[in-house]
C-alpha cells in the first residue's frame, strides 16, 4: 500500500464530512418522525393499505444491499495510474452508496410516518447508519491491497 500524500489527506478529509452530514441527515430525520409519532403531532392515515410500510422497508433493504454491491462496477483505475483518478473513484464510490443508503433509511423512515409502524422503520434506518460507519472513508479503501475485494 502507498503512503497517503498530502492530496489523500485532504480528499479523506473532504469526503469525511460530507459522509458525516448525509450519516446526520438521517439520523435528525428518524428523530422527526419519531417525535411526530410519539408526540401525536401526526396520526398514521387509515386509508393507507397495511403492507404500505413493508413495501417501503423492502425497498430501503434494497437500496441498501445494493449500495454494498455498486462499487464493483465503477471501473477502477490501472494501479499504476496517476492519484487523481484514484481519488476521483473513491470519491464517486463513496458519495454514491452513502446516497443509496441514506435513501434507503429515508424510504422506510417514510414509510413508518406514513403508516405509524415505526419498529421497522427504525430497524432499516439503524442498518443503514451501521453500514455507513461500516464504510466510513479510509486511505486503504482508495488503493487496495492486490488480494482484497474491490
Amino acid at each position: 500500500m502507498r503512503n497517503p500524500s498530502d492530496a489523500v489527506a485532504q480528499h479523506l478529509r473532504r469526503l469525511k464530512i460530507l459522509c458525516g452530514a448525509i450519516l446526520a441527515g438521517v439520523v435528525i430525520f428518524a428523530a422527526v418522525v419519531w417525535f411526530l409519532l410519539t408526540s401525536g403531532a401526526v396520526t398514521p392515515s387509515e386509508t393507507l393499505p397495511s403492507y404500505l410500510a413493508t413495501l417501503l422497508n423492502l425497498a430501503g433493504l434494497l437500496l441498501i444491499v445494493t449500495a454494498h454491491f455498486l462499487p464493483r462496477f465503477f471501473r477502477r483505475p490501472p494501479e499504476e495510474g496517476p492519484e487523481e483518478a484514484h481519488l476521483a473513484r473513491h470519491g464517486q464510490v463513496t458519495l454514491v452508496t452513502f446516497a443509496l443508503r441514506e435513501a434507503g433509511a429515508f424510504a422506510a423512515l417514510v414509510g413508518a410516518l406514513l403508516t405509524g409502524q415505526m419498529t421497522g422503520g427504525v430497524a432499516v434506518a439503524s442498518l443503514a447508519v451501521f453500514t455507513m460507519l461500516l464504510a466510513w472513508p479510509r486511505a486503504e479503501q482508495i488503493f487496495p491491497a492486490p488480494w482484497s475485494r474491490p
